[in-house]
């Protein structure tokens, strides 16, 4: 009834999804986690998580009617789908993440929290355009990132009771970590805002804008550290503390298992994940020696 969900619509993303789960088993999580899937995905893909138990869910891929043209951003063509756990009603409590985190520390806490009825949780986008990629809004820039005046007081960024507002900054949540009681009557309200053109292809962000239009001022805020973007760690400095973050979130093009120089990496987040990578690599082969 409560589970971690991740969505794979095909094999580039399946040795994140495998290090993810790795990393929650490696935490103590109590919770599974479920790959939700298109029935076009790869065989391999479902081979390589039957041969490690994981769960898995087929659904049909969610589109809009009509949606902003993405360009080089193709992965929010499939973050659409991510809405689907929202109507999975057969569950009590979902917490979504995507393929490309890894968890750190345990957040069972994130299963066994309060959410008020109505509402969802998130962590804040970083609005600080950092790369400064050109199709991104105009508005996306530090000054009105929500995480910026966390750098007054970082020995308390990490806490729950110190959260930025919701209501922070542009107010924007990043769905890459949602926490989720699935609920119809909002799903059938969210399936209904996709039929709408004119909102729908002024979504720049796919699933996280009609996330953050939808519960405008009604989801709840979680620390960074749920959803610490790889980028936040030098943007803002100030208040990042690598020992504290518990899930950290590989976002844009650049995945960690790209990096040819794995463990010896330049950028610290790339040797977090490589080195849960051989960790995983390491005990599956002890455990086949073990079957054979």
């Amino acid at each position: 009834k409560r589970v971690w969900m991740t969505l794979l619509t095909n094999k580039a993303y399946l040795e994140g999804a495998l290090t993810l789960d790795f990393s929650i088993k490696q935490t103590g999580s109590k919770y599974p986690l479920v790959v939700f899937h298109p029935p076009t995905i790869e065989a391999e893909v479902l081979e390589e998580l039957a041969k490690r138990n994981i769960r898995t869910k087929q659904v049909d891929l969610l589109l809009p009617t009509t949606f902003k043209d993405y360009g080089i951003d193709e992965r929010f063509y499939d973050c659409w789908s991510k809405l689907l756990p929202h109507g999975m009603v057969s569950y009590d409590r979902i917490v979504e993440l995507d393929a490309d985190m890894l968890v750190r520390h345990n957040i069972d806490e994130l299963m066994e929290m309060t959410l008020p009825t109505g509402t969802m949780a998130a962590t804040h986008a970083c609005v600080c355009n950092p790369n400064n990629i050109s199709h991104y809004p105009a508005d996306w820039v530090p000054h009105n990132c929500a995480y910026t005046k966390q750098h007054e007081t970082p020995e308390a960024a990490h806490l729950m009771s110190h959260a930025v507002e919701a209501g922070s900054g542009l107010a924007i949540m990043n769905g890459g970590l949602q926490v989720i009681d699935p609920n119809q009557k909002h799903f059938n309200a969210i399936a209904a805002i996709m039929q709408n053109e004119t909102l729908t292809s002024t979504f720049a962000f796919a699933d996280q804008s009609l996330l953050s239009y939808y519960f405008k001022d009604n989801w709840i805020s979680l620390p960074y550290v749920y959803n610490a973007l790889k980028t936040m760690r030098q943007h803002h400095a100030p208040m990042w503390n690598d020992d504290r973050v518990k899930v950290v979130h590989y976002i844009l093009n650049d995945k960690p298992w790209h990096d040819v120089l794995e463990e010896e990496s330049e950028f610290v987040p790339n040797q977090w994940w490589w080195r849960a990578q051989r960790e995983r690599l390491h005990y599956e082969s002890a455990e086949q020696a073990r079957a054979d």
